[in-house]
């Protein structure tokens, strides 16, 4: 998953976001130094084996930040055994 975060500001700041996931309960807190008038890209790398199972192919991620809280469902598709 991958996160931009831009600041509009004149100053230099700290973009904190906490990234939340249904099923195991986890979450993944970072934070993203960006210069004024800049963005920054990150990217959090998940392992959806944790998330779903045979009976339940979908899980939700939840972005919460100091202004916002976005919610993301993902739908997973199982490979066949041949793949």
């Amino acid at each position: 998953m991958t996160i931009t975060a831009r600041n509009t500001s004149s100053v230099d700041g700290v973009f904190r976001g906490c990234l939340n996931m249904t099923g195991m309960y986890s979450s993944h807190e970072f934070t993203l130094p960006i210069e004024a008038g800049a963005e920054e890209t990150a990217t959090q790398q998940i392992d959806v084996s944790s998330y779903v199972s045979k009976r339940n192919t979908s899980f939700s991620c939840y972005l919460r930040t100091a202004e916002t809280e976005r919610e993301l469902s993902i739908g997973v598709v199982p490979q066949s055994d041949s793949s």
